[in-house]
């Protein structure tokens, strides 16, 4: 389902590092607001590190305001659509459908809520983040700082696809 919804709207996603939230908020409400091109925050990467999801033509838009306002980077990210964004909306009752067949346990661990920044409380949180974190940035950032905090976590260690 988030194929379908990747192939009904026309978006992607970029990267700015270098600008504050509040630069990157105004600069999303910006395109936002004044253009047809819908802009808004993906991810929350690290302090002055974000995604940004857009229409194709409002990431040129994103890219052309963070350069200005003096992002030390800015690049496309190699994926077919603006994910955490309202662009995946269509896709978001099929996952909640599959979600309801699957029997989701408690954590025996501590599993981080893309959503909210926080461990999952019960299973039924799960099932309804899950559904939710496909329109809704993933706070990354703000899991990260609640491990160091409550859990004293001081060394991570990134896994998956890649260099």
């Amino acid at each position: 389902s988030m194929q379908i919804a990747c192939d009904e709207q026309n978006s992607g996603m970029i990267t700015i590092i270098g600008l504050d939230e509040s630069f990157i908020i105004k600069l999303c409400e910006d395109v936002t607001e004044n253009t047809e091109h819908l802009a808004s925050i993906a991810n929350y990467i690290f302090p002055k590190a974000f995604v940004i999801s857009a229409s194709k033509a409002g990431l040129e838009l994103v890219r052309e305001k963070a350069v200005k306002l003096g992002a030390l980077s800015v690049k496309n990210v190699p994926v077919s659509g603006g994910f955490h964004s309202s662009f995946m909306s269509s896709a978001v009752p099929k996952l909640q459908k599959a979600l309801e067949k699957i029997d989701v346990k408690q954590p025996s661990i501590p599993v981080y809520c893309n959503v909210t920044g926080q461990p999952y409380t019960n299973p039924e949180e799960i099932k309804k983040y899950l559904a939710e974190q496909v329109v809704k940035p993933v706070y990354w950032e703000q899991c990260v700082r609640h491990m160091i905090a409550t859990q004293g976590e001081t060394e991570f260690i990134e896994v998956g696809p890649g260099k």
